[in-house]
């Protein structure tokens, strides 16, 4: 069945592509934003401090200017107004200690920080905490005393824990000398702030900047442009707006140059949209492609958004606002973008405030591609009706009667391992950063070779059904029990995220609601697995292996034809932007240095293959040993060329995108790019059969986690509790199972969408490597010891889940060392705790790799 559908699936994917070999074309119209009005304030005001308070939106202080004398008499504002959501006006609600403009303002959970800027009589220092007294109706302004040194026309952002603020000061006004200004300062000292509470920073390397952009995005902040000079409210003068981006990572507190904006601005509004981009709005320049007529020496009011996307370190132009504007401050309120007051064309500050939604998309989802989603899940359906006549036992419904040949279980291995996270999370993490995570895969070749000699003959045994069951021969039922319930706990979190995930980038990229999506998935992988038990589970897998192999490497070859020298493009893409790198040779454990990967890969690959019922069930559903070890190497040899495509499909994204940043989502998570992709960028009809492998990947992982936890829970509790049960009862008891853990992944999938989640691939191998950490630790106890003993291996495992939850909670290793020290730290204690309190004697023949052979008594040679 497996072998038809595949021929059947390429066939269709042959003629699609020779049928429609266009690409689904990107939207013409890239008007991110629609625009509308806000109630209008009092009086127009340029320069003034906004944020968010309360559920308010605060706009103090500001400029303005005399319309009855020169436009260049500035008169400067203490006034501190208010906006309600949903309100028709504006609404006094305070002053502010003194008059001021062309500060810059943060909003914090204590209240909105105002720092800075200047009156008629120069520049400030002064910091102001604002609060809402929801007695008085008012806001309170508190003094929070000076900054180092008196700056204004300057910017800030919060990132952390911490405020950054960037400006410059005049040295020399004679000589127009400025120093560049970079401080920073903790979010939590603001109750007796004083001036030595500043950092000093190691300032940008470019020139400095008046009127520049700061805003934080993806973990970063970026500094977008300004002015070398100061701007005074006549905008008409000649203003030196200067290119010169830059990007500081506060990790190496360091400065990398970014790709300018493609129209040199000042006094533009930045801010973060999205996981990774950052909309750059209006400003003033006196560049001549800002349009019209005017000499370039000429300031111009721009009108335009650009995007910045932070990955890829490329612009795109995003339509524009409803007018040009300069000098206003864009912020987040009510989950929509505003901008308030500002400078316009006339050279008088605005009263206008303007809120903007995001434009209605249109998926790119064709009727033939649900057709081709409809079909392949029916195909899916159909192999677990196929089954469902050949499971007349218990032994036929867990194990396939130990006939699947090797090859067919190395597939679903590699199926079942790579999921949904796999096909869209790791090619999003190439696309992200680079290769560093590839390098794992030599850990392969470590691991199987144990695997295969040291623990697949304690697992396959006659009359043996789960891994479990070693546990209670070796130790005692206690630990039997434990591992079983670590490995159930471990799966209903995993279908969770499993499901989650294509549920989730469905949405982004048709429209269909995650939810639905969500139960779409669990109901038919439930259904499918209920009726075909491990025969449904492995041969869908391997269609799904197929499936998936060929979609991710569909997509790379048209990423790379996309590209405008194709093959050579995208290698010097890739190249110039060090996305090939696979060796981190930093010794931080907080990062991925190479020793991190492998040793973290070592660990959590030797706890999937040996801790985890999933896998070790496929091992017994082989007719033995021989072929169990052919399908872990059946298992690597589709692994590692899966691998090479997905990562090379996630660098060709990123080639793609760079030279295509207009055909980005912004709104979009990352781990959603593949999905995106897929539906906007690949043929119609190929694009459908792809997603449909999303969906069936992550069908893969749920039905394998649904059927082996029924498994575990019929044989390690029920049957061992029950032994006179007939094979009857136990098959009837598995399938219902089957029925009710589906439920349950459903639910909990369901639960974690109402979650944001950045990385779903961090997410889970955190997850995984705390949970499975110390059950592979008590195996390892096991195994290779005969002083093991089972209170040392309850002791180890309980204490190294202590271990691990400190690690994460109180350390910033990085959760690749996880796995390691769940492992290390479960069988060094557990060894420790076996020594100082040994057991009675007990009889270990054919338990361990050290008796083995020694003696015929023990529970598995008897099997013999």
């Amino acid at each position: 069945m497996g072998t038809h559908s595949n021929i059947l699936v390429w066939t269709l994917l042959f003629v699609l592509g020779i049928t429609n070999p266009i690409v689904h074309a990107g939207a013409e119209d890239s008007q991110l934003l629609e625009w509308s009005n806000l109630p209008s304030l009092p009086a127009g005001v340029e320069g003034a401090f906004i944020g968010e308070l309360g559920g308010f939106l605060v706009v103090a202080g500001g400029r303005t200017v005399d319309l009855e004398q020169d436009s260049a008499n500035e008169h400067f504002r203490d006034e501190i107004l208010v906006l309600e959501p949903n309100a028709e006006q504006w609404k006094l609600a305070g002053h502010l200690h003194e008059a001021l403009a062309d500060g810059a303002a943060v909003t914090t959970e204590h209240g909105l920080l105002c720092m800075g800027g200047r009156d008629n009589e120069g520049n400030k220092a002064g910091v102001y905490l604002l609060t809402w007294n929801s007695v008085s109706e008012q806001i309170d302004v508190d003094q929070l005393g000076d900054m180092p040194k008196p700056l204004a026309m300057c910017s800030a952002a919060r990132l952390g824990d911490q405020v950054f603020l960037a400006g410059c000061w005049i040295k020399d006004a004679e000589q127009n000398e400025t120093k560049k200004q970079f401080l920073s300062l903790k979010v939590f000292s603001f109750a007796d702030l004083e001036a030595s509470q500043w950092q000093h920073i190691k300032p940008w390397p470019g020139q400095g900047y008046f009127f520049s952009a700061l805003t934080a995005q993806n973990g970063k902040l970026f500094l977008l442009n300004g002015s070398s000079t100061p701007i005074s409210s006549n905008a008409s003068q000649s203003i030196n707006s200067a290119g010169g981006s830059y990007c500081f990572s506060s990790a190496s507190q360091s400065w990398s140059r970014l790709t300018d904006p493609p129209i040199a601005l000042a006094a533009s509004s930045a801010i973060a949209y999205g996981p990774s981009t950052i909309l750059y709005i209006g400003g003033i320049g006196n560049d001549a492609h800002l349009g019209g007529e005017s000499a370039a020496s000429e300031s111009i009011i721009s009108s335009k958004i650009f995007a910045h996307e932070t990955i890829t370190d490329s612009w795109s132009y995003q339509g524009k606002l409803t007018s040009p504007i300069a000098m206003a401050t864009a912020v987040e309120w009510q989950g929509r973008i505003v901008v308030a007051g500002g400078h316009t064309t006339d050279n008088l500050p605005t009263s206008s405030v303007a809120e903007a939604t995001v434009k209605p998309w249109q998926s790119a989802f064709h009727f033939v591609d649900y057709t081709m989603l409809a079909l392949y899940l029916l195909v899916l359906m159909y192999i677990g009706w196929h089954f469902s006549e050949k499971g007349s036992s218990s032994s036929d419904y867990m194990l396939g009667g130990q006939t699947v040949p090797w090859w067919a279980v190395g597939l679903s291995i590699m199926a079942t391992q790579v999921s949904s996270i796999g096909f869209m999370a790791i090619p999003a993490k190439a696309f992200a950063t680079d290769w560093v995570y590839f390098t794992g895969i030599l850990t392969w070749f470590i691991v199987v070779p144990i695997v295969v000699r040291y623990y697949i003959p304690f697992f396959y045994r006659p009359n043996v059904t789960t891994a479990y069951e070693y546990l209670e021969h070796r130790f005692n039922l206690a630990v039997r029990l434990y591992g079983s319930l670590s490995f159930i706990l471990l799966q209903l979190g995993r279908m969770a995220v499993v499901l989650y995930l294509p549920a989730l980038a469905l949405s982004v990229v048709t429209g269909m609601n995650v939810y639905a999506s969500i139960l779409i998935m669990g109901i038919l992988s439930t259904a499918y697995t209920v009726m075909g038990g491990i025969n449904a589970v492995i041969w869908t897998d391997v269609l799904q292996a197929g499936v998936l192999m060929g979609g991710a490497l569909l997509g790379m070859i048209i990423a790379v034809m996309g590209l405008e020298d194709g093959i050579e493009g995208f290698l010097n893409i890739a190249e110039a932007n060090n996305k090939f790198r696979l060796i981190n040779w930093d010794t931080n454990i907080t990062t991925t240095a190479i020793w991190v990967v492998l040793v973290g890969n070592v660990f959590q690959r030797t706890s999937d293959l040996t801790a985890d019922q999933t896998v070790v069930q496929r091992y017994l559903s082989t007719k033995n040993i021989q072929q169990a070890s052919r399908a872990l190497w059946a298992n690597v040899a589709a692994s590692i060329p899966w691998a090479l495509i997905v990562f090379l499909f996630g660098t060709a994204l990123f080639a793609f995108f760079k030279t295509h940043p207009e055909k980005l989502n912004p709104a979009m998570q990352t781990d959603a790019i593949v999905p995106w992709f897929v539906v906007e960028y690949m043929p119609v009809g190929i694009s459908g059969l792809v997603l449909a492998a999303l969906f069936a990947a992550a069908m893969s992982s749920l039905d394998s986690s649904i059927h082996s936890v029924a498994t575990t829970i019929s044989i390690d509790f029920y049957k061992r509790f029950r032994s006179d049960c007939s094979d009857r009862d136990l098959l009837r008891l598995a399938r219902r199972l089957t029925g009710v853990l589906g439920m349950l992944g459903t639910g909990a999938a369901l639960l974690a969408a109402t979650y944001e989640i950045d990385s779903l691939w961090d997410l889970f191998l955190e997850f995984a490597g705390l949970a499975i950490g110390g059950l592979a630790g008590i195996f390892m106890l096991g195994i290779f010891t005969k002083r093991g003993n089972s209170l040392g291996a309850i002791s180890g495992a309980i204490v190294g889940a202590v271990v691990l939850y400190s690690v994460k909670t109180y350390t910033h290793i990085h959760f690749f060392l996880y796995p390691a020290l769940g492992v290390g730290s479960s069988f060094l204690i557990g060894y420790a705790v076996s020594i100082l309190y040994p057991s009675e004697n007990q009889s270990l023949a054919g338990l361990t790799i050290h008796t083995n052979d020694a003696a015929h008594d023990s529970p598995f040679s008897k099997l013999e």
